[in-house]
């Protein structure tokens, strides 16, 4: 799942902020939809003490609001905790494999015995945090503390929570999530006299939508998609097409099933039989592509509202992809985990609680991801006021949603991925059925190799 920087928020929502947040971690009231839900104190089992106690926090330098931002926001947490030094080292992954990267300069750190406190993990990394035992579960904090969970988990989605639990025990209150749906340029659509399409349209709509938006402007060519050339976006439409990278319990690749094949033969097929598709290269930027109006349509999640807005680009909306077999869409969610090696688990388990708050979310998470409480979700994400339909991103939580496959083997996945959908899409003779079962054999490898 990406994750981009946010903007910073002005100085009356600052102060604002402070005011809730103090209110909030000094009587711990529960602020679900109806406001009035009272829940326990969540204040440590340990005694008050005047020891300062550094609570280090690790993450991808894209996460949140970018580390000046993320640190005022951290620290307000300190309002009504001064026994707590917040140490925010956020760290860049220069492997090129995004959240495997990450895990491995965690293990490193753990290995050295320089492991923070907390760290932030998204559903890619989560099954190699949990196999190699990384990380401590919430269990022991909460355990005292029933009605903490129960006011959570009743303002946030289920299928956002289940990855952060394992062999029965939670590890993670999920702060944000993406999905990946259609973007459209609706300034295209409207010179083209396309309607949004409704949100149960189907392979013929989209094919016919493509037909329209696809022309010559100006000498150059105006394309009608760009075809979901990277793992998430692509396991969207593979879901879509009833077909997955992997089997259900992620043992075995399943990217050559018939319906695979069909769908990477049909994003083929845009590309070099309708002509309706670019060849995807690895730099392009897709999202300045959309709005740009080099083409129509682009497969993401909510990350490109931060683009939007720098761009003051809002003639855009979002429908649900359309039905090429079935209405499925994936998912990716992240939040905080609490290292295996902290020497304050209560301190560092109260932080997490916190990070799940409502009044944290509702700052932290603005424009590049989706909040993952719903009371304040919606808010944030319709309110923002582009792009349109974005009731969207929260009704598509109950409609067929899955989460991305990421198991122990994903960075290695994902690399093969990478290298044959290229083959595939580059070539215009491409034998798809044949790359489908070589991807398949290297995938079952990987998978083998990381047992």
């Amino acid at each position: 799942m990406k994750i981009k920087k946010e903007e910073g928020m002005i100085t009356v929502k600052r102060f604002i902020f402070v005011l809730l947040i103090t209110a909030i971690l000094v009587t711990l009231t529960a602020c679900g939809p109806t406001g009035q839900t009272e829940a326990p104190s969540s204040t440590p089992q340990t005694q008050p003490t005047d020891e300062t106690i550094a609570l280090r926090i690790t993450s991808l330098t894209s996460f949140g609001m970018g580390m000046e931002r993320n640190q005022e926001i951290f620290d307000l947490y300190t309002v009504t905790h001064p026994n707590v030094k917040i140490v925010y080292e956020p760290i860049a992954d220069d492997t090129g494999s995004d959240w495997n990267g990450y895990v491995a300069k965690l293990q490193t750190m753990i290995a050295a015995g320089t492991a923070p406190d907390i760290f932030d993990m998204a559903t890619e990394g989560l099954q190699l945090i949990f196999t190699n035992n990384l990380a401590r579960p919430l269990d022991d904090f909460l355990n005292d503390r029933p009605d903490i969970k129960a006011e959570i988990l009743a303002d946030i989605n289920p299928v956002l929570y289940e990855p952060f639990t394992y062999q029965g025990k939670t590890y993670c209150f999920p702060i944000m999530w993406n999905n990946c749906i259609t973007h459209v340029n609706l300034k295209l659509f409207e010179e083209a006299n396309v309607d949004l399409p409704d949100e149960d349209w189907n392979k013929e709509d989209f094919l016919a939508i493509c037909e329209k938006l696809t022309k010559e402007v100006g000498g150059q060519k105006q394309y009608g998609v760009l075809v979901p050339a990277y793992y998430f976006a692509n396991n969207a439409w593979l879901y879509a097409f009833d077909a997955s990278f992997l089997n259900e319990d992620m043992t075995a690749a399943a990217v050559n099933s018939e319906n695979a094949v069909e769908c990477f033969q049909f994003m083929h097929d845009l590309i070099h039989k309708y002509k309706y598709a670019p060849v995807p290269q690895p730099n392009d930027d897709y999202v300045q592509m959309l709005i740009d109006g080099k083409v129509a349509m682009i497969c993401a999640g909510r990350w490109p509202c931060a683009q939007y807005a720098t761009n003051d680009f809002t003639d855009v909306a979002v429908q649900y992809n359309p039905t090429f077999k079935k209405k499925a869409n994936v998912y990716g969610t992240e939040g905080l985990l609490i290292s295996k090696d902290t020497k304050h688990y209560n301190e560092a388990a109260e932080f997490c609680v916190w990070s799940a708050s409502p009044e944290f979310i509702s700052q932290f998470v603005q424009s590049g991801s989706c909040p993952s409480r719903t009371s304040v979700g919606r808010e944030v994400v319709e309110g923002l006021g582009y792009p349109q339909n974005a009731k969207v991103y929260f009704d598509s939580l109950d409609v067929g949603m899955k989460s991305v496959e990421a198991p122990i083997a994903y960075a290695d996945i994902a690399t093969i991925y990478d290298t044959y959908l290229s083959m595939m899409m580059t070539d215009p003779n491409s034998d798809i059925k044949a790359m489908c079962d070589k991807m398949a054999d290297e995938i079952n490898a990987a998978i083998q190799k990381n047992k």
